[in-house]
């Protein structure tokens, strides 16, 4: 039974409804990782995230302290 007045209507509005949900699932994935890719960006610029090897290595490559102090201090953070 065709409840259209043209002839294969009822497929068009099937393909339409179909192309209406794809449509709709995209924005919703974009939303989704929009708000995923904004909050890893916030916590990656979050300060005390370093280790204390990576201070130690900002340290000695900004020059505050001498290659010794780098390594006895290096040596301390293995133990």
């Amino acid at each position: 039974m065709n409840f259209f007045p043209w002839p294969h209507m009822d497929r068009f509005i099937g393909i339409v409804m179909f192309m209406n949900l794809f449509t709709w699932i995209g924005i919703i994935a974009g939303i989704c990782f929009l708000i995923y890719y904004i909050i890893k960006s916030s916590n990656r610029d979050a300060p005390g995230k370093e280790t204390p090897l990576e201070i130690l290595k900002r340290r000695y490559a900004a020059g505050e302290i001498s290659y010794e102090e780098y390594r006895r201090m290096k040596e301390e953070l293995k133990d």
